[in-house]
């Protein structure tokens, strides 16, 4: 199945912010989880990694206290130098503009394809940007035990089976996939492979005990290297991606991403880093 950039924007989540309103109404469902095992949509996330401002991104650029607030280069504003694109429904008579360099989201959104979920997040007021993002891709609301990621409990929760049903195409393993039973990161799946020679691949299956965790676990990563290994010749990657040097780690990933997509991996949900937000 072929897939461009617009559909894969209009199929990913921004951090919590973005999301695409079309995608959502499974995780809405009175059915609960037992609907989504056989259900062949994918959540795909983008973390934007660090503290993005989404008082910058889509800002409440009519109201006083927002512009009284904040110095010219920290405001998206209705005129000027930092005007934003307008956002048709306001909130409580509130004017809101997407920042300048997001036409292509305001596109979305104007289309009815995209949906912006403003002001939601963690209530415990943290400022520290390490604690809240561990706590959101935890899926918890305050510092606990709890060990799993919110990506694992829910690949959990739905059985998930595949080669990869949960993947990161970051170059870190995300907190939200810890725990998970199959999941892997890749970044640029030509580098997804171990160095070593055809004696040395039986040796480590041989070395591990697949009643242990850690055997279990190598087993599946093995697996999943030879699966991609045997499958990545078969995709041809026709999509175009812009050349943005900012953006390039961010292009890599969705190139991977689109690829184990095409060979059918499995994946039920995948987590795509952004970073640099500070």
């Amino acid at each position: 199945m072929g897939m461009n950039r617009r559909e894969f924007l209009i199929g990913c989540g921004a951090g919590a912010a973005l999301m695409a309103s079309s995608k959502l109404d499974v995780f809405a469902s009175p059915l609960g989880y037992n609907h989504l095992i056989n259900d062949d949509r994918i959540f795909i996330v983008v973390f934007l990694r660090g503290g993005a401002d989404g008082l910058q991104l889509v800002a409440p650029s009519s109201d006083s206290i927002y512009n009284d607030s904040r110095i010219a280069t920290l405001k998206t504003t209705e005129r000027g130098n930092q005007k934003g694109f307008r956002l048709e429904k306001g909130l409580r008579e509130v004017g809101f503009r997407m920042h300048q360099n997001a036409e292509e989201l305001h596109e979305l959104y104007k289309s009815g394809q995209l949906a912006i979920v403003h002001a939601a997040g963690l209530t415990n007021g943290t400022r520290s940007h390490f604690v809240a993002q561990d706590l959101v891709e935890r899926g918890v609301s305050t510092k606990g035990k709890e060990n799993k990621g919110w990506m694992a409990r829910y690949l959990e929760a739905i059985n998930a089976q595949g080669v990869l049903p949960g993947v990161s195409t970051s170059g870190n393993f995300p907190l939200s996939l810890v725990g998970a039973k199959q999941t892997a990161s890749i970044r640029n799946l030509k580098k997804f492979q171990l160095v070593e020679t055809i004696r040395q691949y039986e040796l480590f299956r041989a070395w591990h005990d697949k009643e242990t965790l850690l055997g279990q676990t190598a087993h599946k990563t093995l697996d999943a290297i030879q699966f991609v290994r045997e499958n990545k010749s078969k995709i041809a990657m026709g999509t175009s991606y812009p050349g943005v040097a900012k953006a390039g780690n961010l292009n890599q990933s969705f190139k991977s991403l689109a690829a184990l997509i095409k060979m059918e991996a499995g994946i039920k949900i995948a987590n795509v880093d952004f970073g640099g937000w500070d």
